[in-house]
């Protein structure tokens, strides 16, 4: 059994929780690798506590050594993310708890923690470890990225030219729209973009097969990019009336035959 100082509660305590601690200790240089593997739900905000305490060799005289800096090391690994290597005096100081944590998303249904111990020295070290904590938010899905959001809410006009527009119907275009600042593109996506509470597209046509069909395009807009108003400009030459053919007179002299 521990010393009373040395047990859960005590001044010196190695004991965090429970009865028990996990001790790793050599009389001489070792390496040690602790791992295991949690299910959790893909998209679970995790956190990942880990306390140690490192030991140096006590003296006679009650002093310590094999304490300096490099002396030991260890780390902590999640998912093959390397944590960096804590060592002496740079990270933590002999006999004193020290606490690695960290937050994270698991991106796939399982999460795997290495923690790893090095000793470098020809003296004895010792690691202790106790009350690691591995705790799941479950059931948070991981929030999508959302990139592009308007600066301000504004009022914008595309004006939506089809693919087979000229440069001279372009241009023509460009005219109408410049007086407001209207935008001009060739893209039905690039168009129906942006979280904005006001925005319109101009459909141009400028011939009958300029797009598939006005409900064609409508049921695009409305699927994709609903709140989007639509608005059809078409300034093509309709198609001429059909032309009864012009009568035909009978030559001169003519007599029909029963």
């Amino acid at each position: 059994l521990l010393p009373e100082n040395e047990r859960l509660g005590g001044k010196d305590a190695l004991i965090l929780d429970g009865w028990k601690t996990f001790k790793m200790f050599g009389p001489t240089a070792f390496r040690v690798k602790l791992s295991q593997q949690f299910t959790v739900d893909k998209g679970a905000k995790c956190t990942l506590v880990v306390p140690i305490q490192v030991h140096g060799k006590k003296k006679d005289d009650g002093t310590y050594y094999n304490i300096d800096t490099g002396a030991a090391y260890w780390r902590v690994s999640v998912n093959g993310e390397h944590g960096a290597w804590l060592t002496y005096n740079n990270d933590f100081q002999d006999r004193q708890w020290f606490e690695y944590g960290i937050a994270f998303t698991a991106v796939y249904g399982t999460v795997d923690v290495v923690i790893e111990f090095e000793s470098h020295t020809v003296a004895p070290i010792a690691f202790f470890i106790d009350d690691v904590q591995f705790s799941v938010q479950d059931n948070v899905p991981i929030e999508p990225e959302c990139r592009g959001l308007p600066r301000v809410q504004y009022k914008r006009t595309y004006n939506l030219l089809p693919q087979n527009a000229t440069l001279e119907q372009l241009q023509n275009v460009a005219e109408s729209a410049y007086l407001s600042r209207e935008t001009i593109g060739f893209s039905a996506d690039d168009s129906g973009l942006g979280d904005l509470e006001n925005k319109r597209v101009d459909i141009w046509w400028f011939s009958p097969d300029s797009w598939e069909s006005e409900e064609a395009v409508n049921n695009f807009f409305t699927k994709y990019y609903p709140g989007t108003t639509k608005l059809h400009i078409h300034c093509h030459d309709p198609d001429p009336p059909p032309v009864d053919p012009p009568p035909i007179d009978p030559p001169p002299d003519f007599t029909p035959i029963n």
